[in-house]
C-alpha cells in the first residue's frame, strides 16, 4: 500500500510543476545567477488556481519553491537557481527529498514576461542522453535549445494572484 501512494504522489508531483519534463542527475551548473528580488511572493498558474507557489530566498543564488495544492491542502518543497546558456535562463529544479536519497535536476526555461507574469516551459522527457557532468549537460543544450523538440508541449504560465 505504502508503494502505491508514492507512485502516485511521484505522478501528482510530475503535474505539480506540468507535466513530466526531463530529469538529469546533474545540474546546467553550480548555483551562480543572483536570485531576482522580483520573482519572491505568491504565483498562481493561470490554468489552474489551486495551485500556488511561494517562493522565498533560499541564499544569494538559490530560491526555495513550495507548490500548495489549496483544496486538498497538500504542498512540496523544491530548490530552485538560474543557469544561463546562450542568454537563456533555465531552472534547475530538484524536490526537497529526505537525505539519504540523491536530487535529481528538472529543467525549464524560464522566461519573465514582466513583474507580474512569467512562462516555464519544460525540457522535453524525450531526450534519451545522460550526462555525468554538468559541462556535457550545458554544451548539449547549448546545442539543441533552438530545436523545437527540445521543449516539451506543456507551458506553465504562472501570474501574481488576482491578475
Amino acid at each position: 500500500m505504502e508503494k502505491l501512494l508514492r507512485l502516485i504522489l511521484f505522478v501528482g508531483s510530475c503535474f505539480i510543476i506540468g507535466g513530466c519534463p526531463y530529469e538529469t542527475d546533474v545540474p546546467i551548473d553550480t548555483p551562480s545567477v543572483k536570485i531576482d528580488p522580483n520573482l519572491m511572493g505568491t504565483w498562481v498558474d493561470h490554468d489552474n488556481t489551486n495551485e500556488t507557489y511561494t517562493v522565498t530566498r533560499q541564499d544569494d543564488f538559490s530560491y526555495h519553491i513550495v507548490v500548495t495544492q489549496v483544496e486538498e491542502n497538500e504542498s512540496e518543497s523544491y530548490l530552485a537557481y538560474v543557469s544561463m546558456v546562450n542568454k537563456t535562463m533555465f531552472l534547475n529544479i530538484s524536490k526537497i527529498e529526505p537525505v539519504d536519497t540523491s536530487p535529481g535536476f528538472i529543467l525549464y526555461k524560464m522566461e519573465i514576461n514582466n513583474d507580474e507574469e512569467l512562462t516555464l516551459t519544460e525540457v522535453t522527457e524525450n531526450i534519451d542522453e545522460t550526462f555525468s557532468t554538468s559541462q556535457e549537460l550545458k554544451k548539449f543544450i547549448s546545442k539543441n535549445m533552438a530545436n523545437s523538440y527540445f521543449y516539451g508541449k506543456d507551458e506553465t504560465r504562472l501570474v501574481r494572484p488576482g491578475k
